[in-house]
């Protein structure tokens, strides 16, 4: 064959490189979770180990890696999240790596999300930088893998694997925060009669996360303040007057316990279980149960 059939050969395959006709090697792979009120979206290029020695060869120690192949690892949230070295506010960054040998690992969050692997990185360009304590593996992942984990509703973890690595990043969500954001826009679009409802569902929430109990029991007080007077037009899918009244009772004894004021509960709690009125919301699907387990421990307090 001649030099120009090998030069035409060769420019033809590149062209075709450059404008992405040629399948990748590394193939583009996107995960999503959702945690709490918190979008997470992870988005790179998912390399192979191919026999290869990867952390201290393919990627240098000391040096800033991708954290995958062909363009920046990005990572885009929702809702700021809190790592141990700060908050990352809401956006979309660049994930870049610097693995070492022997020292915690670096994890950067970089401003310029849009940008071709790591070659023009820009250190000024930084966010947030979290340091890794990487986990070394017995058997060696072959293809690059990220997993966003959640663990519960408030907090979660980025997770890399790749080759004989696992890196764990912790994060926490603004859950209460956000909760508070959504609550507004629910009561600014919802019918006034149902505001008491709203409220107490909030409260709920903050009650079973144990988070922020203060404004969960300022979102139970509104909650009592705007309470609708009777059944009369009183629309029945949101459940009988009677029934949200005993869950409004129940979550401030959960409340009033968290808050270390055990009698108080106990006494609420009881009610629930001895006054007529409260009938429908105690042998509802088992109600009972949880609550004379919860009341007989805090009764011990």
């Amino acid at each position: 064959m001649s030099f120009l059939c090998v030069l035409m050969i060769l420019t033809i395959s590149q062209a075709q490189y450059q404008i992405g006709l040629a399948p990748r090697v590394s193939p583009d792979t996107e995960i999503y979770k959702k945690i709490g009120y918190t979008e997470v979206r992870i988005r790179y290029g998912a390399p192979s180990v191919k026999g290869r020695e990867i952390f201290g060869d393919v990627e240098p120690y000391d040096h800033v890696w991708r954290a995958g192949a062909n363009e920046a690892t990005t990572l885009e949230i929702s809702s700021n999240i809190d790592l141990e070295a700060g908050v990352l506010p809401a956006g979309k960054y660049a994930l870049f790596i610097i693995p070492r040998e022997r020292e915690s690992w670096t994890v950067i969050f970089n401003h310029q999300s849009k940008q071709w692997g790591a070659f023009d990185y820009d250190e000024s360009m930084d966010a947030l930088r979290v340091d890794v304590v990487p986990q070394r593996l017995s058997e060696k992942v072959e293809t690059l893998r990220y997993d966003i984990e959640a663990q519960g509703i408030t907090s979660g973890a980025i997770i890399m694997t790749w080759s004989d690595v696992k890196l764990q990043i912790p994060f926490t969500t603004e859950f209460a925060e956000e909760l508070g954001t959504i609550l507004d826009e629910r009561l600014a679009s919802s019918d006034s009669s149902t505001h008491w409802v709203i409220y107490l569902q909030a409260a709920e929430v903050l009650v079973s996360q144990d988070k922020d109990l203060d404004t969960a029991e300022k979102w139970l007080d509104l909650s009592d303040k705007y309470a609708a007077p009777s059944e009369s037009g009183w629309d029945k899918r949101y459940y009988p007057i009677a029934y949200i009244r005993s869950h409004a009772l129940w979550t401030r004894a959960k409340l009033l316990a968290l808050k270390g004021d055990y009698s108080t509960a106990a006494a609420l709690g009881e009610a629930l279980s001895t006054d007529k009125e409260h009938e429908m919301f105690y042998k509802r699907k088992g109600e009972s149960q949880n609550i004379n387990t919860l009341v007989s421990e805090w009764s011990k307090q």
